[in-house]
């Protein structure tokens, strides 16, 4: 058989590479970032609680770093102004002034009287009757306010170590300051409050010691107007929380308005959980604040918890098994134990440690998967326990969903069936699937099961 000339030339060059001197290279492998290797299957958003997808469990600290992602808070702001302006003004057109339209193109267009470009838009006309002008002269100011939180100040070549003595920030507190004492229109005047205890805040006295008279008298300042005109269920009042407990130089007032901020406000959660630390959450639960503040308090408790929160999820479901914060943390625990569990046995993503450089390896257990290290050692010994942590949820979990007065019934079904399916109980799995599939409407595909 001949052998052609392309045979001869492979031939030829696999001799020559073997023929010629090599040098090993080194070079980084591939590098696996936080929860590269997590083997998670159960979505906690799927019970679609607002506001809490920063705290979902990740080997991160946070979940996310986007307050309120599906802008809650935003959209209940424009629902209450369109509300006050009446039929005639879309909720859309308000969203679009209020949070799509920057503050200087806004206050270009009142400066100049030239609203040709928002000729069309509901929120404006309404603002530009002559009968409204009140209205108009508080998202100015608004307006103005937001330019100098985004800034810092009012004119960008001041001096910005000074420009908080200069007239952008002071002067603006002043003004409204006094349209809300002034202004008869309760709407108006919650709105002028909020922007007030807000300025105040951001106007930031020195903490120094010296400066404690104008720290107090900066402190009075914003409980004074949140007292009297920040009081009901508009998103300002809950917004006013998180202000009004950052400016608190006693720390069991601090976390109790922190907590409030929490519970009642969806785009402030993120702000106040980071400011929020497990002390603080002890100083409440120890005041008299306790009662009013339990449910929340037990909740960031858990979602401060990187571990094993089944002391939690007991608590809050045996006093609050209506609370909205249950499903997230069931959620979290799903995803822990499928970490500690499911990673190791399908992903074989065991914790990898160099053999110990000193005393005997008297830890090694027989048939043990683990290399023998000290950390080796611990994690089999903690896998195991979380093997036993994991019949303890599941039994919690199975409760609740067996019990017919719980909210959250189709989630706790469904998570009681993922319980099962990590256990591999596959009998009790399916049954808890069927339970979950009967309740959960037809018009919802991101929930729907269909068991085998």
């Amino acid at each position: 058989m001949k052998t052609s000339l392309k045979q001869l030339l492979v031939i030829s060059l696999c001799i020559a590479w073997t023929l010629i001197p090599w040098r090993l290279a080194y070079a980084c492998g591939p590098e696996i970032y936080t929860d590269d290797t997590r083997f998670a299957l159960f979505n906690t958003g799927i019970d679609k609680s607002p506001g809490l997808e920063p705290f979902y469990f990740t080997e991160r600290y946070l979940n996310s770093h986007i307050p309120d992602p599906e802008g809650l808070d935003y959209k209940r702001n424009c629902r209450e102004w369109a509300a006050y302006c009446g039929d005639g003004v879309a909720e859309k057109d308000v969203y679009t002034i209020q949070y799509r339209t920057p503050p200087d193109d806004f206050l270009y267009y009142a400066a100049e009287g030239d609203w040709s470009l928002m000729a069309d838009n509901s929120f404006v006309r309404y603002l530009l009757q002559k009968d409204h002008h009140n209205a108009l002269q508080y998202m100015v100011l608004a307006k103005r306010a937001e330019a100098l939180q985004d800034r810092g100040y009012d004119d960008p070549w001041q001096n910005k170590q000074t420009a908080h003595q200069g007239l952008g920030m002071v002067d603006l507190t002043d003004s409204m300051s006094a349209m809300c004492r002034s202004t008869k229109d309760r709407f108006l005047k919650q709105r002028y409050a909020f922007q007030v205890v807000r300025l105040y805040y951001y106007l930031d006295p020195d903490p120094d010691p010296v400066s404690r008279a104008s720290l107090k008298e900066y402190k009075d300042s914003i409980d004074a107007y949140a007292d009297k005109y920040l009081k009901g269920k508009s998103v300002v009042c809950a917004w006013t929380n998180l202000y009004r407990g950052l400016a608190q130089p006693d720390a069991t007032l601090r976390a109790y308005y922190l907590v409030r901020a929490f519970d009642r406000s969806e785009e402030k959660k993120l702000c106040a959980f980071q400011n929020l630390r497990v002390k603080d959450l002890d100083l409440l639960a120890n005041s008299r604040y306790a009662a009013s503040t339990a449910e929340p308090v037990i909740a960031i408790r858990a979602m401060k918890n990187p571990g094993k929160a089944l002391y939690q999820i007991r608590k809050l479901g045996q006093a609050f098994p209506h609370s909205k914060y249950l499903p997230l943390l069931i959620g979290r625990e799903v995803n822990k134990l499928e970490e500690w569990l499911w990673s190791p046995e399908e992903l074989n993503f065991f914790p990898e440690t160099g053999e110990r450089e000193w005393g005997d390896h008297s830890n090694r257990e027989p048939d043990s998967p683990f290399r023998d290290t000290t950390y080796a050692y611990v994690a089999l010994k903690n896998y195991k326990k979380d093997k036993q942590y994991l019949k303890q949820v599941r039994a919690l979990v199975c409760r609740l969903a067996d019990q017919k007065v719980m909210s959250h019934q189709p989630f706790l079904a469904l998570a009681a069936a993922h319980f099962c399916n990590l256990e591999k109980d596959f009998n009790s799995a399916k049954r808890y699937a069927r339970i979950a599939q009967k309740q959960i409407s037809p018009s919802t595909p991101q929930c729907r099961c269909r068991p085998s």
